[in-house]
């Protein structure tokens, strides 16, 4: 099980993250090897847990402005037809 969690600051530009990987510690392996007269059983357990934080901030403008309304030739022709 992972979890995380965000915060947004600074009028949304600036976002603080946490988060942690594998809380319960219940990643692991397992393997059975049964062959005549050989019988081998392997736990592999190893530290899996992790926290990560990280910080980001958004530089400039946050508004992007709209595309211009741009003719071309071939509207001007089209107009020019009707």
């Amino acid at each position: 099980m992972n979890a995380g969690v965000q915060k947004s600051l600074l009028n949304k530009k600036m976002k603080l993250r946490l988060s942690v990987d594998d809380i319960f510690l219940t990643n692991h392996w397992e393997g059975k090897l049964q062959y005549q007269n050989v019988n081998l059983q392997v736990v592999n357990r190893y530290t899996s847990r992790r926290a990560s934080f990280s910080l980001s901030y958004n530089f400039g403008n946050q508004n992007v402005k709209s595309a211009r309304n741009r003719n071309t030739a071939t509207d001007d022709l089209k107009n020019r037809a009707n």
